[in-house]
């Protein structure tokens, strides 16, 4: 077979791959949407999140593909504008599902923070409704203690090197600022003692 031919043959089975992902993420979705606690399965959320994070090496872009086909979700968002229209949701899809999951998980406070990572790149689709997920339904709908968690969670966070600069500024701006605002104003303690 000549190489021209195995590099289509690739092309090809890298789009049908990422589609047939694609419908799975759309198929979640609805189900997540009218049963939000199907959604409390921890290898469903662990498979989620490692779409999210997607650290494989991108086959497609090593072949010249075109970027749609790139198996790295924070590739396809750099490049929203070669990609089918449909297939541009794909990160708002998944944060709709993580939103799911942080209501009816009341334990989880990391992933919390891995979404912000959506502010820190150029993107067409409106994150808005995670915008609002973060200064208002948070530090309104949240027990106290689950604040003082992601306060907590968020000292450790702020000292990882696998946090951008750019991330720990929007998870200020976006999550923290607001939260700790919103607490003072209601006379809430979500800082420890000790900490403070």
């Amino acid at each position: 077979m000549s190489t021209a031919r195995i590099q289509a043959w690739e092309i090809t089975n890298l789009s049908q791959n990422y589609e047939v992902q694609f419908q799975a993420l759309l198929l979640v979705r609805v189900m997540v949407k009218f049963m939000p606690e199907w959604v409390n399965h921890q290898d469903l959320i662990n498979a989620l999140v490692q779409m999210w994070r997607n650290p494989a090496v991108s086959f497609a872009c090593e072949l010249r593909c075109y970027a749609y086909f790139s198996s790295q979700r924070e590739e396809r968002i750099l490049r929203e504008e070669a990609m089918p229209s449909h297939h541009i949701k794909e990160s708002k899809i998944l944060v709709k599902i993580f939103l799911a999951y942080f209501r009816v998980n009341q334990e989880e406070v990391g992933l919390i923070f891995e979404l912000l990572s959506i502010f820190t790149t150029k993107t067409i689709v409106d994150f808005n409704f995670l915008r609002d997920f973060y200064q208002n339904e948070l530090p309104n709908t949240f027990s106290v203690e689950r604040k003082r968690s992601i306060v907590n969670f968020f000292l450790t966070f702020f000292n990882s090197p696998r946090f951008s600069n750019e991330h720990r500024v929007q998870t200020l701006q976006v999550l923290l600022t607001p939260m700790i605002e919103k607490c003072l104003a209601r006379k809430e303690e979500i800082v420890e003692k000790e900490v403070s």
